[in-house]
């Protein structure tokens, strides 16, 4: 193979593989992080104080009432993963966990196509 021959088909590699999107997308994390351990730590029975401990405050709560917190998780681990969402909902009476209820892993949320 001649050395124009070798150019012409660098050149044209390097055109080819240049289109190519190999972007890095960094994982992202939203809202409260919550391990499966920390989601089955809460139980009936805990004070407001000891959950904030364990979790940290709450993503969502009532201005009107602070009977109901709710923790939700967002995380999508790259490009081309799915999204997965947890959600952790408590309801107190008089300053103690009287419901949990506890989403893990909400459908997948697909990602965009391109």
């Amino acid at each position: 193979m001649s050395s124009r021959n070798r150019l012409l088909l660098f050149g044209l590699c390097a055109i080819g593989l240049g289109g190519c999107s190999f972007v890095y997308i960094a994982p992202m994390h939203q809202g409260n992080y919550l391990s499966p351990a920390m989601r089955h730590e809460i139980k009936v029975g805990m004070t407001q104080s000891q959950v904030t401990y364990l979790l940290g405050p709450p993503a969502l709560k009532n201005p009107f009432s602070s009977r109901r917190w709710v923790y939700i998780y967002y995380r999508k681990a790259g490009h081309f993963s799915s999204a997965r969402i947890h959600h952790l909902r408590t309801l107190f009476h008089r300053g103690k966990v009287v419901r949990i209820r506890r989403w893990g892993g909400l459908p997948p949320v697909k990602p965009p196509a391109h």
